[in-house]
């Protein structure tokens, strides 16, 4: 996991992923000068395992970045085209056991500046031919689908009782039955008096 409120991330996203993986050195030919990793780099790190990489508040991390100077240019340059490699690269058959998860982009870069516009309709771009929006419930909704889901709940109950009470009904009346034709005159508890003609063996 990664978030972009950590702007101090001495090796980039790429290093602080690789980090977390065991695999720092996957990438040490990246990190001095920092360096994007291609689409073969990042399926050398992430092939032969189930992975969940979760990226979060990248805005702000890019919009710090622009100041990271790397040659003629910067680390919010150098990040765009790491992570786009690495969206291409889970397109890829070697990283089908892989996921990625990030947060919106486009209700934050529609106030970023022209630069930022561009980096982050980049990165959406390339997301979107492959991703899938999930759209978080909101509170409103939420609330409408538990008061259903608790209507629903409070009639199965309700619907269980009564069959429950049928069934009880039912037994009851036909013990009653029963007791009648077997010359039981007395059905209450603990008071079970049977006809002589039962237990008459004369």
């Amino acid at each position: 996991a990664f978030s972009g409120r950590e702007s101090d991330a001495e090796y980039g996203i790429w290093g602080e992923l690789a980090r977390q993986l065991g695999k720092f050195d996957v990438f040490k030919d990246l990190y001095s000068p920092l360096r994007a990793p291609g689409e073969s780099a990042w399926i050398n790190l992430l092939k032969g395992q189930k992975t969940l990489i979760l990226l979060d508040e990248l805005p702000p991390y890019l919009e710090n970045a622009k100041s990271w100077q790397i040659g003629d240019s910067n680390l919010c340059t150098v990040t765009i085209t790491a992570l786009s490699n690495l969206f291409s690269a889970l397109g890829k058959e070697e990283l089908s056991n892989c996921c990625l998860v990030f947060s919106d982009l486009k209700a934050t870069y529609e106030s970023a500046s022209n630069l930022l516009q561009s980096s982050f309709k980049e990165l959406e771009n390339e997301a979107n031919r492959m991703a899938r929006n999930i759209e978080p419930i909101r509170s409103a909704v939420f609330a409408c689908c538990l008061r259903s889901v608790l209507m629903i709940s409070a009639c199965l109950v309700r619907a269980v009782m009564l069959v429950s009470l049928s069934a009880i009904c039912l037994l009851y009346y036909t013990a009653k039955i029963a007791a009648f034709f077997m010359g039981i005159k007395d059905t209450t508890a603990g008071s079970y008096s049977h006809s002589s003609s039962l237990y008459d063996t004369s």
